[in-house]
């Protein structure tokens, strides 16, 4: 015949093995938590270096910048008559500006960026003003930096 188990007598049928093996559980309970608590904080903590780290692409106002200061050169070569602006030394304009702000220039070529040079010319284009205060103002600011190029 079997013995009844009571409820509070469960402990004392447990045999010497089994109280072995709950404390084996327990501990191995205690050590995922441990190690999943060091996962999040080692995710935690990777996430926030990558935060803290100096992006390594051009960000779309870097982009922008970029472009509208081509279409401004565009707008100079082709609607102010400064024809002589090569477009080798615009490149080599544009590659100064942004090595003189420490922007990666990796990306430059996947940006879309004769599309965003025509959209700068045409709203450049569209600036209501007349056009030879226009076309001095750009010059005067635009212009000076060609120098550093050669």
């Amino acid at each position: 015949m079997k013995a009844k188990v009571v409820a509070n007598d469960w402990p004392r049928q447990l045999a010497p093995t089994n109280i072995n093996m709950l404390i084996h559980l327990k501990q191995q309970k205690i050590n995922v938590i441990e190690i999943m608590q060091k996962l999040a904080l080692l995710t935690y903590m990777l996430a926030l270096l990558g935060f803290s780290l100096p992006a390594k692409a051009l960000s779309e106002n870097q982009t922008e910048d970029l472009a509208d200061l081509a279409a401004v050169y565009t707008y100079l070569k082709y609607d102010c008559g400064y024809s002589q602006i090569a477009d080798r030394d615009i490149r080599r304009t544009i590659a100064y500006f942004a090595q003189h702000n420490k922007w990666d220039l990796s990306n430059y070529d996947s940006q879309l960026m004769g599309k965003l040079n025509q959209l700068g010319y045409q709203e450049l284009q569209e600036i209501e003003l007349p056009h030879e205060v226009k076309c001095r103002s750009l010059a005067q600011h635009a212009l000076s930096m060609l120098p550093y190029v050669k």
